[in-house]
């Protein structure tokens, strides 16, 4: 069996090489035309066993995009957005460290650390607390996804992080790491912070030293919350302290502030895609120096500081928390009847719900090459199920699934591009169809050649961790538009 599988393997190979070489395709793509095809054998009434399941794979960790918010669905449940985050001074600080009174300009010094910084103060120096603000930054314009019509406020409670990330992801023992099921110890409640999401309108930041502008910036648009005073004189303090200046280097920050947890309200309706990149925590101060003037005058200069926190890079971590509540909705139906999707199929981003697609009596087609196979798969708006306010997502991404050993292969080909996407109206109806082309020629030829492996084909919303889009599909026995295999296909032996 070994050296059939071999030579069928070899010749499919050969077959697909030749009908793609007439000009070169994108990656998932069709290998070759319809005209191509005219001597092929077609078939799209292959029986499919199409099952559902939760997403319980995923990294907490992985990626600097996060989601936050909460969704309430109908259809779907709930579903809500929570971030563990750790924060630690910046490499681009910019100190003030005095007056040239010459030129009444002030004098910058710039270092890679907080550890050589000397603020100098003297007995009749201080500083004063302006404010700590969170900024979070939103990924793009597009950023918001759900409800935000009806409830325009959406509100997070933020705490302090009692348990070290590190200590948590270093420990081997440790299950709890993936995105549906991360929970990590909280202490200080910040309080309760709101926000109307607006991805599209910057910020701009002017900051105003001895009637000088000295800090005009424009922010890319984020989400500004400003923490608790107490906070931030606790780290003010720090930087004024010569023996406990904690903010000194990543490590002793980190052993003093493990950082913070942003958690979703209930009332949330909508979430909202953050880039970690550009997020920060900035603590804003004046310091107050008495100094004599060259002719003989006692004057106070006010210098106006801050200090950055990065909120990734530099080995920083983040937990995302992404919890489900199917309770009471047709997809715990489904799952409940171990997943088995019969007229309508349920696929959720956010580390969700994932499909699997078998083809169980493939094998009865014989020994064949395999020209060009495709799912296709179709999603008819709804309005009663709010599919217009919980947009379908506009990529799904495909692998081949191994059961038996749990193992997803990878790179695969079977990768849906955007443009394979075809959104189209029943001029009868007025039914919106919206329609996946999920190319899987590779994976259903590896199929073929390996009949005694329990494969299916694994879909997703693609980027499915900072993905919140969800998708109602009809299923393999839907009346109105099933979910099918569309194959192409030639005989060795004929």
């Amino acid at each position: 069996m070994l050296h059939k599988n071999t030579l069928f393997y070899f010749l499919a190979l050969i077959v697909l090489a030749f009908t793609a070489c007439n000009e070169p395709t994108p990656i998932g793509d069709e290998f070759i035309d319809d005209a191509d095809l005219l001597n092929a054998t077609f078939t799209d009434t292959l029986s499919l066993d199409v099952r559902i399941a939760k997403d319980t794979s995923a990294s907490a960790i992985d990626g600097s995009n996060v989601l936050i918010g909460r969704l309430d669905d109908p259809i779907f449940g709930t579903s809500t957005a929570n971030l563990y985050l750790q924060l630690a001074p910046s490499l681009i600080n910019n100190f003030v460290t005095g007056v040239d009174l010459d030129t009444d300009t002030l004098e910058f010094a710039t270092d890679s650390t907080l550890a050589v910084v000397n603020f100098s103060i003297a007995e009749e120096d201080y500083v004063v607390l302006d404010s700590l603000i969170l900024s979070l930054d939103y990924a793009n314009d597009r950023s918001i996804y759900g409800d935000t019509i009806s409830n325009q406020n959406q509100s997070f409670n933020l705490f302090s992080l009692e348990e070290s990330l590190n200590d948590a992801f270093l420990d081997s023992t440790n299950t709890n790491i993936y995105a549906h099921n991360v929970n990590f110890a909280t202490g200080e409640n910040y309080g309760l912070y709101d926000v109307i999401y607006n991805p599209a309108v910057n910020y701009f930041e002017t900051t105003e030293i001895n009637d000088t502008l000295i800090d005009t910036t424009l922010y890319n648009p984020q989400i500004r919350w400003r923490l608790p005073d107490a906070l931030g004189q606790t780290f003010l303090d720090a930087i004024s302290s010569s023996e406990n200046n904690f903010l000194e280097n990543d490590s002793v920050f980190l052993a003093n502030f493990n950082g913070i947890y942003i958690q979703s309200s209930n009332n949330n309706t909508a979430t909202a895609n953050i880039d970690l990149t550009n997020s920060y925590m900035r603590l804003y101060y004046s310091s107050y120096n008495n100094y004599t003037t060259e002719d003989g005058n006692d004057t106070v200069a006010i210098r106006n500081q801050s200090v950055f926190f990065d909120a990734s890079g530099g080995g920083l971590l983040h937990a995302k928390q992404y919890l489900h509540d199917y309770s009471g909705t047709e997809v715990e139906t489904v799952l409940n009847n171990a997943g088995q999707v019969t007229d309508l199929g349920y696929m959720q981003g956010m580390v969700g719900l994932q499909t699997y697609v078998s083809v169980p009596n493939i094998e009865a087609l014989g020994d064949i090459i395999v020209h060009k196979a495709e799912l296709e798969l179709t999603n008819v708006e709804n309005i009663e199920r709010l599919d217009t306010l919980f947009m379908p997502p506009t990529q799904l991404a495909s692998l081949l699934y191994d059961e038996t050993n749990d193992e997803l292969f990878f790179p695969s080909f079977d990768i849906v591009q955007e443009s394979l996407l075809n959104i189209s109206t029943d001029t009868t109806t007025s039914d919106v169809y919206n329609q996946y082309t999920v190319s899987k020629t590779f994976d259903t030829q590896k199929i073929v050649l390996e009949p005694s492996e329990n494969y299916s084909y694994y879909i997703v919303p693609r980027n499915k961790l900072t993905n919140p889009n969800r998708l109602v599909y009809q299923g393999p026995e839907n009346e109105l538009q099933p979910l099918k295999l569309n194959l192409y296909y030639s005989k060795i032996n004929e």
